[in-house]
């Protein structure tokens, strides 16, 4: 049996995000929830409001024994799983997400083909695989993270991309 804590996605109701996540640290657990701030207007003013950066979904580092701590959590649905089992998001993608949110320096984008199969080979982002997606301009290309299916734009200068081998 594997005793180490995992990353896992956990799916939860609509707006239930930060819910959840709170529900989850009252247990004690480890909890990664990536969050946005975006400006919103109301009717008088302007106003910062910190969104999840992938709606519906909330990380979580367990072993398999925690899992029941997450079955009794108000406003959680499911795990993220394929073919029946639960699927696991590498410690390297989690870190990942908070270097993308923490705004550390990135690079351009070479001109690959949309759908090819990328991997950053150094930088703060090394080691990510994921699918060329979409071009944003010129020095943005939007990447598609393998475990969990989520898009997320990153700025990578073409002297960090290479061809990956990975089968989605």
């Amino acid at each position: 049996m594997y005793i180490n804590k995992r990353w896992y996605v956990l799916y939860t109701m609509p707006n239930a995000e930060k819910n959840v996540r709170d529900r989850l640290l009252k247990k004690n657990l480890e909890v990664f929830l990536p969050l946005r701030t975006k400006i919103v207007q109301r009717c008088d003013r302007k106003k910062k409001i910190q969104t999840p950066l992938f709606p519906g979904y909330v990380f979580t580092k367990l072993k398999i024994s925690e899992f029941h701590d997450v079955y009794e959590v108000s406003g959680f649905l499911r795990f993220l799983s394929t073919n029946g089992k639960k699927d696991v998001v590498p410690d390297e993608e989690i870190e990942t997400i908070k270097v993308l949110l923490r705004g550390e320096p990135s690079i351009c984008a070479q001109k690959l083909e949309l759908g090819e199969n990328v991997k950053i080979s150094n930088g703060p982002f090394a080691g990510l695989e994921g699918q060329l997606m979409s071009y944003k301009g010129e020095k943005r290309l939007i990447v598609l993270l393998n475990s969990i299916q989520q898009s997320v734009m990153l700025e990578i200068g073409e002297e960090v991309l290479e061809c990956s081998e990975y089968v989605s």
